[in-house]
């Protein structure tokens, strides 16, 4: 049998250093997926969704008790870390995510002929999107993702030693009062519920 632990402030902890995991295997897969021989689409795509995992674990939301801290996470590290971190992040905002930085410029312009009396010939409008699933990028977030998915990891194991101490001498009697864990998946309304 397996019990559901009450919602401590560690177990509320676990389970988001758990979710921040799989958010954080997500990310280094995407990289990992990438080759140069795939289409471009298919490396653009990968890398966008890793910058999304990424973050997803830095920002803010109203599913997550505790998001991941830059400044805990990367302690220790040099100051080229601390930078990529910030440019990664301004790229998944600005770039990816919304369309606000020169990564993506468009310009709308008029073509002429300057021998003609009247010298128009055409409107045309042009995009220029920079390509972020270039080797270089996606291996500087890979060490971002490697490093974060570390830290993460010992944090898990942290966490876990704290509850080993708090429930190993418990009876069998002390663990049956609380609700044994069944899993049920989300019905189309519960989706946007925050969970436990």
């Amino acid at each position: 049998m397996i019990f559901e632990l009450p919602n401590t402030h560690i177990s509320r902890q676990l389970k988001d250093m758990i979710l921040h995991q799989s958010d954080l295997q997500s990310a280094k897969e995407s990289i990992d997926a990438m080759h140069s021989y795939n289409q471009k689409i298919i490396n653009t795509a990968l890398i966008q969704s890793a910058l999304i995992s990424y973050y997803k674990c830095f920002g803010d939301s109203k599913f997550k008790h505790y998001r991941l801290e830059k400044s805990k996470v990367l302690s220790g590290l040099p100051q080229d870390a601390h930078d990529s971190f910030e440019f990664y992040r301004n790229l998944r905002r600005k770039f990816v995510v919304h369309d606000e930085s020169r990564y993506a410029d468009v310009y709308v312009g008029v073509v002429v002929e300057s021998t003609n009396q009247t010298p128009f010939v055409d409107v045309v409008s042009l995009a220029f999107i920079a390509d972020i699933a270039t080797p270089e990028y996606s291996q500087v977030l890979s060490s971002l993702i490697l490093a974060t998915l570390d830290w993460v990891t010992k944090k898990i194991d942290e966490l876990n030693r704290i509850l080993i101490n708090e429930y190993k001498s418990h009876s069998m009697k002390e663990f049956q009062t609380l609700n044994e864990i069944i899993y049920k998946p989300p019905k189309d309304d519960d989706w946007l519920n925050k969970r436990d």
